[in-house]
């Protein structure tokens, strides 16, 4: 069952140990995910938004879900 897999298991880990910003802004982040687009970016009215509610820059927010998609990546591909 796909709900059991250990990369499953791990990555509830990984976003349980997320911060709330990070878990915002990933969250955030997949309401615009295009599967066919090589490059993923969040509008920028929206990366403005985030920005507001968490006091900080919309280039702070790309870069926290861009540091925050490496860790994912380098803890969660070894799995695959």
């Amino acid at each position: 069952m796909l709900f059991r897999s250990p990369v499953v298991k791990a990555l509830r880990i990984e976003l349980q140990n997320l911060s709330p910003l990070q878990r915002d802004i990933l969250a955030t982040a997949e309401l615009y995910y295009q599967p066919d687009a090589n490059y993923q970016r969040l509008p920028n009215g929206v990366a403005k938004k985030l920005a507001e509610k968490h006091s900080t820059s919309s280039d702070n927010i790309r870069q926290v879900r861009r540091r925050t998609m490496a860790v994912l990546r380098k803890k969660l591909l070894p799995l695959l």
